[in-house]
């Protein structure tokens, strides 16, 4: 049978050598479900058979979600919801991606609804889970929407390259720096200038 995510996917079957895609193994999904300690709802788990961890189908114009790349980072996430960071909540909610500032987005499944899941908005300065409009349907929906619009102008992936964004947890960055200046040149643009310190203790600075 075919599911719901699998069937708004389906549209971009012609173009996946424009849109890359590294689908999880049943191995790697079992992995992902040890290590945020939850099952995974059916329609992230069908996300990920088809579309993967590693992939560059949500990077369309107008979408807020940033999908994790990794499963260190689902698990990371899922460690701080349970460590209290973002304050009483419903500990079924499995953090999926982020906005890119630090707040994440999460998924509940729906109980009329098995193959569906609400997406929820986790904020790091206000701890709270706050309920979206969206369910993940909707949002796979019109990020395919988004992508068909333009597909045929992408670039095919074998002529793509990438650039790459790390990202460091509990580390001094002064050593971290120090390392990255032995394998080559590496340097800040600028002094460090502090931002903002958010009402759970969150300094963020930019440099």
């Amino acid at each position: 049978m075919t599911t719901l995510v699998r069937r708004i996917l389906a549209p971009l079957d012609p173009y996946w050598d424009r849109i890359v895609h590294r689908p999880l193994n049943n191995e790697s999904l079992l992995r992902l479900e040890q290590e945020v300690g939850l099952t995974l709802p059916l329609c992230l788990r069908d996300y990920l058979q088809t579309v993967g961890l590693f992939q560059d189908v949500t990077y369309v114009e107008n979408n807020s979600i940033f999908v994790f790349e990794s499963i260190a980072e689902y698990a990371a996430a899922r460690r701080d919801l349970l460590d209290g960071l973002y304050g009483e909540i419903d500990m079924k909610l499995l953090p999926f991606g982020h906005n890119d500032a630090g707040d994440l987005y999460a998924l509940l499944p729906t109980d009329d609804d098995e193959e569906d899941a609400r997406i929820f908005f986790l904020r790091q300065d206000i701890p709270a889970a706050e309920a979206t409009d969206m369910t993940f349907s909707s949002w796979l929906e019109s990020i395919v929407n988004t992508v068909l619009k333009t597909v045929e102008l992408r670039t095919p992936n074998q002529e793509k390259t990438w650039r790459v964004q790390f990202t460091f947890r509990g580390g001094d960055f002064d050593a971290i720096l120090n390392v990255m200046q032995r394998l080559g040149s590496a340097a800040l643009a600028d002094d460090w200038q502090h931002v903002e310190t958010s009402q759970t203790g969150v300094n963020k600075s930019t440099a």
